[in-house]
């Protein structure tokens, strides 16, 4: 008898081969074919590897340091014809701080962007020193706020290249870090709704702001 290909070994190890070639399979192992034997435990080992992966679950940190180091630098020019452009409801530069505090340079802005059903509340913390900028937001359901959004991702442009992403946890909550650059466009991907587009100030001279007497 012939030897079964690795194909055939690996239906015979998902236990996918129809009956008759199963049986045949067996007989050809029993009879000692060593190299047939070397094959089966191979894709037997295979898939259990895979079996075992499925019930590993790294922890989301992990995961979001991993999507960060390795940030691929292919065209996303497709991201912004897809998207909708959220709507400027609230930012905090256009409420006026008490008399006693004014006169002072904040290092923080709140802004609330609207793209029905969907509510985003963003804080912007920048330290201009470091032309670093932190993005902490939520997304949230208008219709049902008592509803978390799950399967967030959070996607930031520089043009047409990736400069950071990172996903949402179950809250719908998501915190990201980058350098100040002009351009810059924030995306966040509703899995199965939308994909909505924010405008974000160009600079770091934009995200903080000063407030006059």
């Amino acid at each position: 008898m012939g030897h079964f290909s690795a194909a055939q070994w690996f239906e015979f190890a998902r236990d996918t081969a129809p009956s008759e070639v199963k049986a045949l399979m067996q007989r050809h192992l029993e009879n000692g074919c060593d190299g047939c034997q070397k094959v089966s435990r191979m894709w037997s080992e295979v898939l259990e590897i895979s079996h075992r992966e499925l019930n590993y679950n790294p922890p989301p940190s992990a995961i979001r340091a991993a999507e960060a180091a390795f940030v691929p630098r292919e065209g996303w020019d497709w991201l912004p014809q897809i998207a909708e452009l959220a709507r400027l409801i609230f930012d905090s530069i256009n409420n006026p701080h008490p008399a006693a505090v004014r006169g002072g340079m904040t290092s923080s802005r709140q802004f609330l962007q609207e793209a029905k059903p969907f509510m985003i509340d963003l804080r912007v913390e920048c330290e201009p020193a470091r032309k670093r900028v932190r993005l902490i937001g939520q997304v949230l359901n208008s219709t049902e706020p008592n509803k978390h959004v799950a399967n967030v991702e959070v996607f930031l442009l520089n043009g047409e290249h990736l400069a950071a992403r990172t996903k949402a946890n179950p809250s719908g909550e998501f915190d990201l870090e980058f350098e100040e650059k002009e351009g810059l466009q924030l995306f966040i991907d509703i899995r199965g709704q939308k994909v909505i587009e924010i405008r974000l100030p160009v600079s770091s001279g934009e995200f903080a702001w000063k407030s006059t007497v």
